[in-house]
């Protein structure tokens, strides 16, 4: 039987890049599934809707798995994700597994990792570029090195690391794309341009950081890193 192993992706942000989901199934078709938590003596349904939801996919059947696992973080000693890691253990020569965690550290996620290596073969990596200011302005400028000035990126970086809930919504690869999309549209983005959208009531980046944002700091400017555990290259 050839085994797979998995990757599990633990995520800073909301989501994973389509890039680096497609990188990690190996080129394959994807079915993205999210597990669903269940209480113990409550009925769960999780294997069957991922059945059918495989089944959906008629005669293009899915290479890879997959699968967000965020509503089990602490809860990976119960029995319903024990059986769920022993179903997709009896599988693993039908799909690659990728499993993710979003908006988590790699310390939350290592217990639930390990409960997944007592089953199968894999590794583990840390997806960054929402950690910090200086991570997702170095994903601004390697991602649109020509739409954006490095100034610009840290700004920008700086306002969607705030710490409020709709700063939260846009700490995600689509969300972010498709706002420097909207601010190159006049041209290439400049700190300046960026301060303005931040005073336009109509951007929002005014909603965001308001006014506030002429209060802050100016802060250096880093590269980001994407780093590999150590810990993820042998099954138990």
């Amino acid at each position: 039987m050839t085994e797979n192993p998995f990757v599990f992706l633990a995520l800073s942000g909301r989501d994973a890049s389509r890039q680096t989901l497609d990188c990690l199934a190996g080129g394959g078709r994807i079915l993205e599934f999210t597990l669903p938590y269940a209480p113990p003596y409550e009925a769960f349904d999780g294997i069957r809707e991922l059945q059918l939801a495989v089944r959906r996919m008629g005669a293009f059947p899915p290479e890879c798995l997959a699968l967000d696992l965020t509503e089990w973080v602490g809860r990976e000693e119960e029995e319903y994700f024990e059986i769920t890691a022993m179903y997709l253990h009896d599988h693993r020569d039908l799909w690659r597994y990728v499993f993710l965690v979003r908006e988590r550290e790699a310390g939350d996620c290592a217990a639930l990792f390990f409960t997944l290596r007592a089953f199968l073969e894999g590794e583990f990596c840390e997806d960054r570029t929402f950690a910090d200011r200086e991570n997702l302005a170095a994903y601004l400028t390697e991602r649109f090195p020509a739409a954006v000035e490095r100034s610009a990126a840290d700004r920008l970086a700086s306002i969607l690391m705030r710490p409020n809930a709709q700063a939260r919504m846009l700490r995600s690869y689509p969300r972010v794309d498709a706002l420097m999309e909207e601010l190159a549209r006049d041209g290439k983005i400049t700190e300046a341009g960026v301060l303005e959208a931040v005073r336009d009531p109509a951007s929002v980046l005014h909603l965001i950081a308001g006014r506030e944002i002429e209060t802050e700091p100016r802060r250096e400017w880093k590269p980001a890193r994407v780093e590999r555990s150590e810990y993820g290259k042998e099954a138990v």
